[in-house]
């Protein structure tokens, strides 16, 4: 069965720029704009997967954690924690904790981190709740927002 999205917002929007002497079909344009910004997230494979991510820090490199959360999350992907990990890391690993059942997502983090897969036993006890570990190496930049 087909659902029908609520219009009530676009009419009230036709009705307030009526008011304020604007044009409809420029709040018509507004709203189509926006609503087609929204859908194109909800169409992304990886927010589809709805993953779930840790991102572990080398010692040194937190702010570039931090960054990469907001690169991730503008991409649809759900970063549960960021934590500067106590320990030195040369490269950027990932641990994949769900055993391959989240592809788009591996394959949007290969893009953007290399294609270094690991198994980490520990790190997958210690983080049961995130299907992705990201452990970024003194070798990761800051990401281009």
């Amino acid at each position: 069965m087909k659902q029908h999205r609520d219009r009530r917002p676009i009419i009230y929007l036709a009705i307030a720029l009526l008011l304020i002497g604007g044009s409809v079909s420029i709040g018509f344009a507004i709203y189509h704009h926006n609503h087609r910004a929204k859908q194109q997230i909800l169409d992304n494979s990886t927010t589809r997967e709805g993953v779930t991510i840790v991102l572990l820090s080398s010692d040194g490199v937190w702010d570039v954690g931090a960054r990469w959360k907001t690169v991730l999350k503008a991409k649809g992907m759900k970063v549960i924690k960021v934590v500067n990990s106590s320990g030195w890391q040369s490269s950027t690993t990932i641990i994949d904790n769900s055993h391959g059942k989240k592809p788009a997502t591996f394959a949007e983090l290969e893009s953007l981190f290399g294609k270094v897969r690991v198994e980490n036993t520990t790190l997958s006890l210690s983080y049961p709740d995130a299907q992705f570990i990201l452990v970024l190496g003194r070798d990761q930049k800051n990401p281009a927002m």
